[in-house]
């Protein structure tokens, strides 16, 4: 029944989504056979969007020109004073949070709150402490933040048991965190899995050249940085990729296991049962999704029709939409897992990469609430993602 309710709450957050996560399946899931689609070994990054880190230690920079910076190195603290010493930089931001596995918990009366079948368990995004954060909590305590208790309301004393660090207490909220849903203590962050930080948001000083900064960042973290620049222009009111929580809010969470050797996973029956539907749209024909996005698809699909370039859309070459698995095996979930993204014109010889779609087919998911993944930072040319439609 916990999960029903969490599902009925997120789904009134979400602005009335039909369809909300269902109770946990009592029978152990059997592992679904959607058709194949396509992951670049690395998708868009989550903080990489407005509000994407949390505020205190993690917080990302307002709205203004700013860098999206993820290197290939490990950023140690020497690297970030570095970057924070350049021309041009006014502050330096690296969060250090990380998408952990919540295994159980229990509220302060011993009752089980959050529970699984063997193997099973559900993703939750955590940030370490800091700042005036970190003087409300002791280590062996997290604090549940605003978005967390929206999916989960526990209360002040229960436990939660992430996989390999059981028993942390709950000791309060806080209005603070951004995307994170629970916000951990530095001395439990190796525990929990929360390793250094992996990016940086920058913000520039008024007068700074963008494209100079960029370039001084390149030179010390190394050519293989992901570097992007985003201009107030650039912002249309949309985050860049849905996190974690938001993306749970918006279209339930799941409990999943791991399939040995494989990045698919095993999805519980009723999630599935619940949200994912077969329609058949335009252009494509039969599509398997997330009911969520089955509108918004078809009105992409429509303004490419009505532009007169149906042409340019291959279904043959139409790679899936709902797949439960990871981005890479121990990586990221996809969104393909939620059913949220489609793959199309796929060049199985290409991953990833391939032909670039249309300006107009790119337009067109665009204005129907699509990110396309060409602008990912590794480009995955073929992938749509959905993030919601521009405000206005």
């Amino acid at each position: 029944m916990r999960h029903r309710l969490l599902g009925l709450a997120a789904a009134v957050l979400a602005g009335g989504l039909s369809a909300c996560a269902p109770a946990q399946s009592a029978v152990e899931p059997t592992a679904p056979t959607p058709a194949p689609t396509t992951d670049s070994p690395t998708h868009a990054d989550p903080d990489a969007q407005p509000g994407g880190a949390p505020e205190g230690a993690d917080a990302e920079p307002a709205p203004t020109t700013s860098l999206f910076v993820r290197p290939e190195r490990e950023l140690t603290d020497e690297l970030v004073a570095a970057v924070a010493g350049l021309e041009g930089v006014d502050e330096v931001f690296a969060p250090r949070r990380d998408d952990l596995s919540l295994v159980s918990s229990t509220t302060p009366d011993g009752v089980a709150f959050d529970t699984f079948p063997d193997g099973f368990r559900v993703l939750v995004s955590a940030a370490i402490a800091d700042g005036d954060l970190s003087e409300d909590l002791g280590p062996g305590e997290v604090l549940l933040t605003e978005v967390g208790a929206a999916l989960r309301d526990l209360p002040n004393g229960s436990s939660v048991t992430f996989a390999g660090h059981p028993g942390l207490v709950v000791a309060g909220r806080t209005d603070a965190g951004g995307g994170a849903e629970f916000i951990v203590h530095p001395d439990d962050a190796v525990a929990v899995g929360i390793g250094p930080p992996e990016r940086l948001f920058i913000t520039l000083l008024g007068d700074a050249d963008p494209d100079a900064v960029a370039a001084a960042v390149t030179d010390v973290l190394g050519d293989q940085a992901f570097v992007r620049v985003r201009r107030p222009r650039d912002d249309d009111g949309r985050p860049f990729i849905l996190r974690l929580a938001d993306t749970k809010v918006r279209f339930g969470e799941f409990a999943f296991r791991d399939l040995a050797g494989s990045r698919d996973i095993d999805q519980e029956d009723a999630w599935i049962d619940a949200n994912v539907v077969t329609a058949r749209v335009p252009l494509l024909g039969e599509v398997v999704c997330h009911r969520g996005i089955i509108d918004d698809l078809e009105a992409a699909l429509l303004a490419i029709e009505a532009a007169g370039l149906a042409d340019e859309i291959r279904p043959a070459e139409y790679a899936g939409c709902w797949y439960p698995r990871r981005t890479s095996e121990g990586g990221n979930l996809s969104k393909h897992a939620w059913g949220i993204a489609v793959d199309i014109n796929v060049d199985l010889s290409l991953p990833g990469g391939g032909e670039i779609p249309h300006p107009g087919v790119i337009e067109a998911f665009e204005q129907a609430g699509f990110r396309w993944g060409g602008d990912f930072p590794t480009p995955d040319n073929h992938h749509f993602e959905w993030v919601g439609r521009a405000e206005g």
